[in-house]
């Protein structure tokens, strides 16, 4: 039996991702049972808790040697299992405090890896290579040799090839090298990307032989040479095709493009287009190269390649614009088929918004109009000068063609739903959500975004036209007058916290603020978290509150987000509504300490808690040396590093503290164009050198702009512009 030492392990006094790892032996027996549903419950449940989004847990480390006595007893889930060890050593697929000993544990199953190389299922075979590949030098590079001299399998022989190129590259590359002129077309691939991953040069010809094995896929599995569960634990992001066309040489990658985008089978043609997408948004230059490939695609006599070109060119950045003319004609028919999310028109259309090309407004307001069902992404890219320009046209065109008359007793009802007010519906939303997603300047940063607000004067124009959302939409702007007040009032009674806060801006009324607010107070839980810090905007009309609120203010951060929120809230509405700062400052001083459970960083709550620090140690000189210490250790802190910064320049720290702080915010993966904006208010002239240098990397930044992953090129332009212009306001004239 491959479980029989399973209760020797104290698995409960280990953890997995969920918490103590008392359940995993019951896991384990799930991979051993017959019944198919129960072999996949259990399959799921174990690499959720202990392979959890790449992590790796205590818990995996014992797990290792029955996840390999399980492979060996013949699990029915015996080749996934072996891939999954594999995966566990593998530095491309594993992160976590327990990656160095899970992969110890894996090298210590090396012998007992090694039969699984004869195994009668080829792709056991084929995933056993890739495991022991990941287990060092305790696997001799002969045995590797010694397999792929007898095995036939056209999968297991691809992934000997990849792990001879990681093991021995050099005393492989000659063996790599006629495979990818000489070999069936799984080979040629495995080889290729062996020899690109080693940074061995690959043979003459090698670049055509690699086309004619990928245009061999035909229908099946573009990108893998018909190999696509042999090369899977290989890859950790997208196909062999993929990697190939995003990592070679750009002489390569360009070549291999443009032969497989005019390859005979439609689904080699998509995969290629795919693929130079991934070298696109991985390089800086390789738009001006690789984008004007796509050129035949877009008349391709099949719709689904002319969908894939269109999707390309919506995350290729501004070099898309050299098709502006074409995606105008392919927005244009967006009114007939808005509703269906991921269409080439729609693609289309966005591609023309984040160029800033007015073509795209036209398709969009057709489709408003004619009542069609519009899903479009809030984004504050699109919030440029020129969109903004292009929406505040035309509200002044449907005010001039409508009127402004607006009756305070109106109400949008269904029978108000005509075409100028379902358009002025839909250009209200769109400016909301461009006023939560970062619009506005930063920092005095020209070429940051407009605020949506520079179009208060045109909504207002047209609040006849949908009062209820053109005023919301003012509200969230923070620029609602008076003649909102009827429809604010509605909204807030409705529970709308936004249009409440703005109403008692305007007249002083917390009356519906404090109605709206109060079942969410009366009901607590996660909700309270989302509304309260949206009520404390307003704090001091909160004080009727105060005694409900108190008991949060604990001393401790609670355990979850939510919960801290509303403790940061409570803090403020306390303090501004004459509480001692002695009161408050225990609990934020905790939360500002704390860290999420999952990850090394206070989030979302230490942010907010920074800036209620820096308004208490602006005027309160005892809570500014209470707060100083943990403001200075959340200078280390991936999330609330900028705010700390900025708290801690306001409060009278040295800006030369604080600039190598914002350097790492700006250098980081998802890179936060805030510490940009606040090294140019500090006017530190010393991080220009470390600016500069991102400006011109060859490597793409992914900054904070409340896009999606398709708006990743764009955003890396636009935060490029950023960058320079930093550099050139910090420079000397």
């Amino acid at each position: 039996m491959p479980l029989t030492a399973i209760n020797d392990v104290d698995w409960t006094g280990l953890t997995h991702a969920y918490g103590p790892a008392g359940d995993v032996p019951d896991m384990l027996r799930g991979l051993a049972a017959g019944e198919p549903e129960q072999v996949e419950q259990a399959w799921d449940e174990v690499v959720s808790s202990l392979f959890h989004q790449g992590t790796v847990y205590p818990a995996t480390v014992p797990a290792v040697r029955f996840l390999v006595a399980l492979a060996r007893a013949g699990s029915p889930r015996r080749a996934a299992i072996v891939a999954l060890v594999g995966m566990l050593a593998d530095p491309a697929h594993t992160d976590g405090d327990s990656a160095d000993q899970v992969r110890a544990a894996v090298r210590a199953e090396a012998d007992r890896l090694r039969p699984l190389l004869a195994d009668p299922d080829p792709t056991v075979r084929g995933h056993a290579a890739y495991a022991l590949a990941q287990c060092g030098d305790v696997v001799p590079v002969g045995v590797l040799r010694d397999r792929l001299d007898v095995e036939e399998s056209p999968g297991a022989r691809a992934s000997l090839l990849l792990a001879l190129g990681l093991r021995d590259p050099a005393g492989s590359a000659e063996l790599l090298g006629h495979a990818v002129t000489q070999g069936p077309p799984p080979a040629r691939l495995a080889a290729a990307l062996a020899m690109l991953r080693a940074g061995l040069a690959g043979p003459s010809g090698g670049t055509a032989s690699l086309a004619e094995a990928f245009r061999a896929d035909g229908d099946a599995h573009p990108g893998y040479g018909g190999q696509a569960e042999a090369f899977s634990p290989w890859l950790s992001h997208g196909s062999v095709l993929d990697e190939v066309v995003r990592d070679a040489s750009a002489e390569v990658a360009a070549d291999l493009s443009g032969r497989l985008l005019a390859a005979p089978a439609p689904t080699v043609r998509s995969a290629a287009i795919w693929a130079l997408g991934e070298r696109v948004e991985k390089q800086r230059s390789a738009p001006e190269r690789f984008v004007p490939l796509l050129a035949p695609t877009l008349d391709d006599p099949v719709s689904e390649v002319r969908e894939a070109a269109v999707w390309a060119l919506r995350r290729a950045g501004r070099t898309a614009g050299v098709f502006a003319d074409r995606l105008a004609r392919i927005a244009a028919r967006f009114p007939m088929v808005a509703g269906n999310h991921g269409t080439a028109e729609q693609h289309a259309l966005e591609t023309l918004a984040l160029l800033g090309d007015p073509r795209w407004l036209d398709p969009l307001c057709a489709a408003w109009a004619a009542g069609r069902e519009v899903w479009f992404p809030s984004t504050g890219l699109w919030c440029s000068p020129a969109n903004l320009a292009a929406v505040r046209h035309q509200l002044r065109e449907l005010a001039a063609t409508t009127g402004s008359a607006a009756d305070p007793a109106d109400a949008e009802t269904p029978t108000t739903a005509d075409a100028g007010g379902a358009v002025v519906r839909g250009l209200a939303g769109l400016l909301a959500g461009w006023s939560t997603t970062g619009s506005g300047t930063a920092g005095g940063v020209p070429g940051w975004r407009p605020s949506a607000a520079e179009a208060g004067p045109e909504l207002r124009a047209v609040l006849s036209l949908a009062p209820r959302l053109v005023s919301r939409t003012l509200a969230l702007l923070r620029i609602a007058d008076a003649a909102t007040e009827p429809y604010l009032r509605t909204a807030a009674l409705d529970g709308d916290l936004h249009c409440a806060v703005e109403l008692w801006r305007l007249n002083g009324d917390a009356g519906p603020l404090l109605t709206a607010l109060e079942p969410h107070v009366t009901k607590g839980g996660n909700r309270l978290g989302w509304e309260l810090p949206t009520a404390a905007r307003a704090a001091e009309a909160l004080g009727p509150l105060v005694p409900r609120l108190r008991h949060r203010l604990t001393g401790t951060a609670a355990d979850i987000h939510p919960d801290r929120e509303v403790q940061i809230a409570t803090a403020r509405i306390v303090w501004r509504n004459g509480g001692d700062p002695a009161e408050v400052l225990p609990t934020l001083v905790a939360i500002l300490d704390a860290r999420s459970p999952w990850a090394d960083t206070g989030g979302g709550p230490a942010q907010a808690a920074v800036a209620l620090a820096a308004d208490l140690g602006a005027v309160d000189d005892q809570a500014r040396k209470v707060l100083l210490p943990s403001l200075r250790r959340l200078l280390a802190d991936g999330v609330a590093r900028v705010a700390a910064a900025r708290a801690l320049w306001l409060l009278g720290e040295p800006r030369t503290e604080l600039v190598p702080a914002l350097l790492d915010a700006v250098r980081e993966w998802y890179a936060d164009p805030a510490g940009v904006a606040l090294l140019v208010e500090m006017v530190a002239v010393e991080a220009v050198p470390g600016l500069t240098g991102l400006a011109d990397a060859e490597e793409r930044l992914r900054p904070s702009t409340g896009g999606s992953a398709d708006d990743t090129v764009w955003a890396d332009e636009w935060f490029r512009e950023v960058l320079r212009t930093a550099v050139a306001r910090l420079s000397p004239a």
